[in-house]
């Protein structure tokens, strides 16, 4: 039985003669929200563009949905997965509903305007998000959560149900960022698989359902956020001391400072 979502299998990337990825392996299926952890500079953002075929110069294979992301065609890629990026400031102040249609350009030719199809599709992805009191606003006119929301409906109308997201919450105030993980959390209640990138490891104490750890010395890791996520796991990611602390029965962990615990 061939597995809906992304297996990864001994992806190794660089630049050049620099390898900056090495020998990462994972399997996400739908339902699931994988947390990606690690420092700057580790093969974050390397290992999305791999997926996203950006990167097509790597050693290992990529598959989607069970089939080989090489064979795929852009159209039957964009089918199976979409982008959230960390911001994206357009040229034009183009409204809610005009962005969100945006991620229905791969169901038609390219110079082709929405059909009804489409914008049925844009209409679910913003009731989905919650914003369809901003339909008609400029996107500019909006907050920094406010945007991401938009940006995540946009690739919900791209109708793909693997999303790949760079650090979503990453320019965004405490409140937006619950708001925008609460969203992205229920997404994969609705079939979605979800890859995202954080520098938080409460964010994956708090939704994810599974953690992908890359290190520099390339012991990267992969599991449940509370078999791998420990002091030892923050300290090689960070170089920080922390101490775990268990609230509700160890339903939740965070993370702490050691130096916040001194008076």
């Amino acid at each position: 039985m061939t597995m809906n979502g992304i297996t990864v299998s001994g992806l190794t990337c660089g630049y050049g003669a620099r390898p900056v990825l090495k020998d990462v392996s994972f399997s996400v299926g739908e339902n699931t929200l994988l947390c990606v952890l690690g420092p700057n500079g580790v093969g974050k953002s390397t290992m999305f563009k791999c997926i996203l075929r950006l990167l097509t110069k790597y050693e290992g294979s990529i598959t989607l949905n069970g089939i080989d992301s090489k064979h795929l065609s852009p159209k039957e890629l964009a089918s199976m997965i979409a982008y959230i990026p960390q911001s994206h400031i357009p040229s034009f102040n183009y409204s809610v509903l005009d962005m969100v249609l945006m991620g229905t350009s791969a169901q038609g030719t390219f110079f082709a305007s929405p059909k009804k199809k489409q914008r049925e599709a844009a209409m679910s992805a913003i009731d989905m998000m919650g914003i369809s009191h901003l339909c008609d606003r400029g996107y500019l006119h909006l907050s920094g959560g406010e945007r991401q929301l938009v940006l995540i409906a946009r690739a919900v109308a791209q109708q793909a149900k693997i999303l790949i997201m760079d650090e979503p919450t990453s320019n965004l105030d405490y409140g937006n960022q619950i708001r925008v993980l609460n969203a992205v959390k229920n997404l994969t209640k609705n079939g979605y698989t979800v890859i995202q990138s954080t520098h938080n490891p409460d964010q994956a104490f708090l939704y994810a359902d599974e953690v992908l750890a890359l290190c520099r010395d390339a012991k990267n890791a992969y599991g449940k956020p509370k078999d791998l996520i420990n002091e030892g796991m923050i300290q090689e990611l960070y170089g920080v001391d922390v101490k775990l602390s268990s609230l509700y029965d160890d339903k939740i962990r965070v993370c702490i400072p050691s130096n916040a615990l001194v008076s």
